[in-house]
């Protein structure tokens, strides 16, 4: 994409900007910059993103992991927790979303094909996903920042998604607006428990209610919706959900006998919660 396509792109989206330096307002420069008044100034992408980050230092996901998680996507396994998500989204009408902790892009660009009438931001502190999302779709507000400090302005989302990502409730309640939402999805008791279990032999275990426990301290916890379906892999999915894995960190996936996995279990519970 020409900078001159993405500048034009994102006046559309500069209202509802914020500078994470200073918090203050924030307007577009000539060629391709975002800068504030104090003078901070953040460099648009070619690719169709802003960094609020230039200083980040590299996170633990590399582009293989991001790869390996498009190629999963691609192939249907969390199509059924997307639709989920699409219904839940739509009760609520968003004229703005936002999806925190974004990756490669996966469910905001799902979303964003569906939803005609809304406005899509979407941000993640890892530089190569957010590129990797906005190569590959146009339309949503793509940045790189920090959950901690989310360079949007007070009460201007409608609704928040954090997807298996970390959560900041103060900024969430925050950026929501009046009668907002945060939609969180985190694993359940079973989530790829035969993959788990070849990982660490039987021996790891999870359990999603000191999240959940958490969320209700935060927020009012309004809905808790369980998902649960298995499907079949063959062995270059399960190297895939191997290598795109955190479980995985500081493991050689090559060392992992993936052949021994030919069916996964998807269990998800869906958080709804509000502003206190």
């Amino acid at each position: 994409m020409k900078i001159e396509g993405v500048f034009n792109e994102y006046q559309r989206y500069i209202q509802q900007f914020r500078c994470p330096a200073c918090h203050g307002e924030i307007s577009l420069r000539r060629p391709a910059s975002l800068v504030c008044g104090a003078g901070h100034c953040f460099d648009l992408s070619r690719l169709g993103y802003v960094n609020f980050l230039p200083q980040q230092k590299p996170t633990q996901y590399t582009r293989e992991q991001f790869e390996s998680r498009r190629a999963v996507f691609e192939r249907g396994c969390y199509e059924p927790l997307a639709q989920a998500i699409h219904e839940l989204v739509c009760g609520y009408s968003p004229a703005r979303l936002l999806d925190a902790g974004c990756g490669e892009g996966y469910y905001a660009r799902y979303l964003h094909a569906a939803l005609k009438d809304t406005e899509f931001y979407a941000f993640d502190n890892a530089k190569e996903a957010v590129a990797m999302a906005a190569k590959a779709c146009r339309g949503v507000g793509w940045f790189v920042a920090d959950l901690t400090n989310i360079p949007l302005g007070n009460r201007s989302m409608d609704v928040a998604l954090s997807l298996f990502s970390p959560s900041n409730y103060t900024e969430f309640a925050r950026v929501l607006g009046k009668g907002g939402r945060l939609i969180k999805v985190i694993p359940g008791d079973d989530y790829l428990k035969e993959l788990r279990a070849l990982i660490w032999q039987g021996h790891g275990s999870y359990s999603p209610q000191p999240v959940t426990d958490h969320l209700s301290k935060r927020m009012v916890l309004e809905k808790q919706i369980p998902l649960r379906y298995e499907r079949a892999i063959d062995e270059d999915l399960a190297g895939r959900f191997a290598r795109m894995t955190p479980m995985m960190f500081g493991k050689a996936p090559s060392d992992l006998p993936v052949q021994k996995l030919t069916r996964l279990t998807f269990d998800f519970e869906i958080l709804v919660g509000k502003p206190m």
